[in-house]
């Protein structure tokens, strides 16, 4: 068991009435944590730290918060749980909201998957979660959720203390009057949480913050935006029913044709993740490899047709298809000329069927490479496909070392280029991408593209350009048999 001396505080992160919370540096590992320090004084403080760790024990799981240790120190009891780099869902929020529109309700429907996956674990154990809102919802690097403050963490808001109104409204009316939370509670505030990940904004009218209490106490909500399918609509509004007796449990919401298939997509990703796929050896660069990709095509293939029907992915029409602001002549950097690393700029248009192939331009050795990302993927303003929280989720063939990155390990094997036309084509039949330089055929390929993707290019410097000059439906695919296919 560690000590208070074992770690140095690095910042503070949060002032409870109860307490502190510090991010801190375990000094023997160097790892990160977050340490609670509680009030450990009267027998009532002690039960209550008591009670914490032993719920922080019981519920350790893949969708909960991860318990490190835990000591005492003075008249102080300290937690220390797992660091989340990616932080709480309110960046999450924000980030959405860049998403084209269809685009973010995929985003959700996998979001809403997570959610289930961790609510269904508490409900099985007869824990209410009780606080589900942004600020107790973690996101890890691989995109997968974690939850916080649940069971004899969370609790009613304080009557006696001034609303908290981004709190208060993912708490039912009937649960404030009953002045008890369960797990109708938690689906309340489930589909609450969904409509704010949709619009950034709560589902509740009113400007002030009494308007708002009053239609959270009347039920007035506002309507939904367009773009919001009739099966999200029908999962939100059943979740918020004003009767607790009639919304759904989360057996029920599993049941939903778009979250099974969500849960079916987790489920074969987790599996594919135990899998180690060694590098491929130089000397058997005569042999024809292909790379399998994260979940297995043949698996889930029925599933992705019925989620592009459910979803509307948009999908490329068969004539070329102009894609918006194509041309990058310069790019919004910071001031100097060179950033340091790969920034990642993709089409808006996702993909999931047949045969689809893209083309871009350099210009002024431009584009610092290309690839295709998951379309549920978020993107933010500095995003290097290299990096850690990106490696799984993007494909990537760099110019500079004529590497193809994909799923943690890079591969050689394809030719170099500046000023060139380089091709994607991606047969979603076959499950397979390809590259081309100036219509040639490169030897690397990856084999197991089973799900919505978008394209992408990357630049490092200011003064980069580029063009996706073409972006088309095949009726047939281009790639022929070669020698040295990996």
């Amino acid at each position: 068991m560690t000590k208070f001396e074992d770690y140095k505080i690095i910042r503070n992160l949060a002032r409870k009435a109860d307490g502190r919370i510090y991010l801190a540096e375990l000094k023997a590992t160097e790892a990160l944590h977050v340490l609670h320090r509680i009030d450990y004084v009267s027998a009532e403080d002690k039960k209550q730290a008591n009670d914490l760790v032993g719920i922080l024990r019981r519920m350790d799981s893949p969708y909960t918060v991860h318990l490190v240790d835990y000591f005492q120190h003075n008249k102080d009891f300290y937690i220390a749980i797992e660091y989340y780099e990616l932080g709480n869902a309110i960046r999450l929020i924000d980030e959405l909201q860049r998403l084209p529109e269809n685009e973010r309700l995929m985003q959700v429907w996998e979001i809403a998957a997570h959610l289930t996956l961790g609510l269904g674990f508490l409900h099985g154990k007869n824990v209410v979660h009780g606080a589900l809102n942004p600020l107790n919802i973690f996101i890890m690097r691989d995109g997968s959720i974690r939850l916080g403050k649940f069971g004899t963490q969370a609790g009613l808001p304080n009557k006696d203390a001034a609303p908290v109104i981004n709190e208060i409204v993912y708490v039912p009316s009937d649960a404030l009057k009953k002045n008890k939370l369960d797990s109708s509670s938690d689906i309340y505030s489930f589909g609450v949480l969904l409509y704010v990940l949709l619009t950034g904004s709560h589902p509740f009218i009113g400007t002030r913050d009494e308007d708002v209490l009053k239609s959270v106490n009347e039920f007035k909500i506002k309507t939904f935006p367009a773009f919001v399918s009739k099966e999200m609509k029908d999962l939100i509004t059943s979740a918020m029913n004003p009767d607790s007796s009639k919304r759904p449990t989360i057996q029920q919401i599993t049941q939903i044709d778009t979250m099974r298939m969500q849960l079916r997509i987790i489920e074969d990703r987790q599996k594919a993740g135990q899998v180690q796929t060694a590098p491929v050896e130089e000397k058997r660069s005569d042999e024809s490899y292909s790379y399998q990709a994260e979940q297995e095509k043949d698996k889930i293939q029925a599933e992705l047709a019925r989620y592009q029907q459910l979803q509307n992915v948009q999908s490329v029409p068969t004539a070329d298809h102009s894609v918006s602001a194509p041309v990058y002549d310069e790019l919004s950097f910071p001031d100097q000329n060179y950033i340091g690393e790969d920034i990642t700029i993709p089409i808006k248009t996702a993909f999931s069927s047949g045969i689809v192939k893209a083309q871009v331009k350099s210009k002024n050795g431009g584009a610092a490479g290309m690839g295709i990302m998951r379309a549920m993927h978020p993107v933010g303003p500095s995003c290097d496909p290299r990096n850690n929280e990106n490696l799984n989720h993007m494909v990537y063939f760099r110019k500079e070392d004529k590497l193809v990155y994909y799923n943690g390990k890079s591969y050689r094997g394809n030719d170099s280029y500046y000023d060139d036309y380089i091709s994607l084509e991606v047969d979603f039949d076959k499950g397979t991408l390809h590259f081309f330089k100036n219509g040639k055929q490169q030897p690397v390929f990856v084999f197991g593209i089973a799900e919505p993707i978008r394209f992408f290019a990357t630049c490092t410097q200011k003064t980069d350009g580029f063009e996706f000059t073409l972006l088309k439906c095949l009726a047939e695919s281009n790639v022929k048999p070669i020698n040295k296919n990996k």
